[in-house]
């Protein structure tokens, strides 16, 4: 699963989502452990955009038209594009997360450690602590 964020959003309002095993190309790729070429990346890329705007999920359709609007807004605000563990069952760890302060002196410390629990895929409710 590949999760798109959108920068200035919150609430996962700014999600999409793409599950890489709807992409026929991708996992074709993936069983015969293909070395990544030019030639192959080229390929990802030309299937990709023929297929993103179809396959990709939009966390808040109401807030984009479709795709391409959802893209001009992430291009314009900047994100991130993140591979996203599997969901979990319930009462499994979902996204545990672990908080750090580094110094600039390069010392580290620990602040906390939690996971979240989803409301819906990909839009967080809440969190637990130890």
């Amino acid at each position: 699963m590949w999760l798109f964020k959108v920068d200035d959003e919150f609430g996962a309002r700014g999600h999409a989502s793409l599950d890489v095993e709807q992409v026929r190309t991708i996992v074709e790729l993936r069983k015969k452990k293909v070395e990544m070429t030019d030639a192959v990346i080229m390929r990802l890329q030309e299937v990709l955009n023929k297929v993103l705007s179809k396959k990709i999920k939009l966390a808040q359709p109401t807030l984009w038209k479709n795709w391409d609007h959802y893209m001009e807004d992430f291009c314009r605000s900047g994100g991130v594009i993140e591979a996203a563990p599997p969901m979990c069952q319930i009462n499994q760890l979902q996204s545990p997360s672990v908080s750090f302060l580094i110094e600039p002196d390069g010392f580290v410390k620990l602040i906390g450690s939690f996971d979240k629990f989803s409301s819906a895929e990909f839009v967080n409710a809440g969190c637990f602590f130890p």
